[in-house]
């Protein structure tokens, strides 16, 4: 929900660089709180990574729900 509350506040568009900030977002993404590009992941000398940073173009109307309802539980 961290990075959702972050997400809210940022001006879009908005790249997200790190590898597991990227994971999250695809969960975001597939929960319908953001509209995302996620770039493919490359095999890289035995290991995955990202082939770029992911874009967040926009947080939807659930994903704002979910962070107001976030924060009147804390």
């Amino acid at each position: 929900m961290k990075l959702l509350a972050a997400l809210c506040e940022a001006r879009m568009p908005s790249t997200v660089f790190e590898p597991d900030d990227i994971e999250k977002l695809l969960v975001l993404k597939v929960t319908g709180f953001v509209e995302a590009d996620i770039p493919p992941m490359l095999l890289d000398e035995e290991s995955y990574r990202y082939s770029a940073p992911a874009v967040v173009l926009k947080v939807t109307e659930r994903g704002f729900a979910a962070c107001q309802t976030h924060e009147q539980k804390a």
